[in-house]
């Protein structure tokens, strides 16, 4: 017999008083492995039930089971004699047993994996896990960066809105000869500190990858001119993270910090040349110091090097925008007002 949930194609069978369920996951379908009787146990009876997961063949297989309880009457030793779980894949087969075992996570090293409950002695058991298909989907976008470029910001999800399932995958691509920084920010709901269950934020450097799930802000470089970003969401789907990604040709993750000052005759210019040499006030116009706030339309080169300035200023009120102008001090610097960059007095 043959039976459809959702996607999933599940085709058990009963051989030898074993339960074996052949189960095929296609990708953003979760799968729910329990006892029958969940949240009941499974009685003072010998049983096995196993489940033959598999998905297609260059994706893999996470398995997080936040309620594993056991009981049995003699005292629990390492070869779970009596009653146990087990997940095997080609790395061989991961056992355990106790009378409590929360926020077990196993990520398979291929297509296939085998998850097992039995009672071959004197126990019984209660399970509750849920399977998912980690393939990676299609990317969102391929970013090509470039070090002397703009600098990308990703930031998900302000709204707190929940995104149960979540999966998202971006590219990013830098020329040869350069590396890719990711400055994070991150906040997500981890059940365990040790182990990444669905919610985790996955970072390839182009030949590992590294998954982060706790919240903290971290820096990592990427290993060659290619990387990977992939955000995901448990059930509940809350969670937040904020990333910048520069490319980068040295050692620090802001590549205007990588950039060699170039040494430069700093003659003070605006409309007329300046009567002084200066080491530092490149595009001080020959006028008056005096704050502009509103100001009026100017001449033709009586500001030199100027930019225009847009803030967003984040607060417990809210956001609001503010636009300033600034100079142009070296390729990866300006100069502008301090009321343009500060809130209630305190400088972002």
């Amino acid at each position: 017999m043959n039976l459809l949930f959702g996607l999933a194609l599940i085709i058990p069978s009963i051989v030898f008083g074993q339960t074996l369920n052949n189960v095929n996951i296609p990708k953003g379908l979760p799968y729910k492995i329990s006892n029958p009787q969940y949240p009941g146990d499974t009685r003072w009876e010998k049983f096995s039930l196993e489940w033959n997961l598999e998905v297609e063949e260059n994706a893999r297989i996470k398995i997080v089971c936040r309620d594993i309880r056991m009981v049995q009457r003699g005292p629990w030793t390492d070869d779970c004699p009596n009653v146990f779980f087990s997940v095997t894949d080609g790395k061989g087969e991961r056992k355990v047993c106790g009378s409590g075992i929360f926020n077990f996570v196993h990520k398979s090293d291929g297509p296939n994996l085998k998850v097992k409950i039995a009672a071959p002695g004197d126990g019984y058991a209660v399970i509750s896990c849920t399977a998912l298909n980690i393939g990676e989907p299609e990317p969102e976008e391929i970013v090509q960066l470039e070090p002397n470029g703009r600098a990308w910001r990703l930031n998900l999800y302000d709204d707190r809105e929940p995104k149960p399932y979540l999966d998202r995958l971006w590219k990013f691509e830098s020329p040869e000869g350069t590396r890719i920084s990711f400055q994070c920010d991150m906040s997500l709901r981890s059940r365990s500190p040790t182990s990444c269950g669905f919610s985790v934020l996955t970072i390839n450097d182009g030949v590992d990858s590294k998954e982060y799930c706790t919240p903290q802000r971290f820096v990592q470089f990427s290993k060659i001119n290619k990387a990977k970003l992939r955000f995901q969401l448990d059930e509940y789907g809350d969670g937040r993270m904020e990333c910048l990604v520069q490319a980068v040709t040295g050692p620090n993750a802001n590549e205007y910090e990588n950039v060699v000052s170039e040494e430069v005759d700093s003659s003070e210019h605006g409309v007329t040349p300046g009567s002084k040499k200066t080491s530092c006030k490149c595009g001080w116009a020959n006028k008056n110091i005096a704050r502009v706030v509103n100001g009026e339309e100017t001449r033709i080169n009586e500001f030199p090097w100027m930019v225009h300035l847009s803030v967003r200023f984040e607060t417990d009120q809210g956001s609001f925008d503010a636009t300033c102008g600034a100079s142009i001090v070296t390729p990866r610097h300006i100069i502008t007002a301090a009321h343009c960059v500060s809130v209630s007095g305190k400088v972002e």
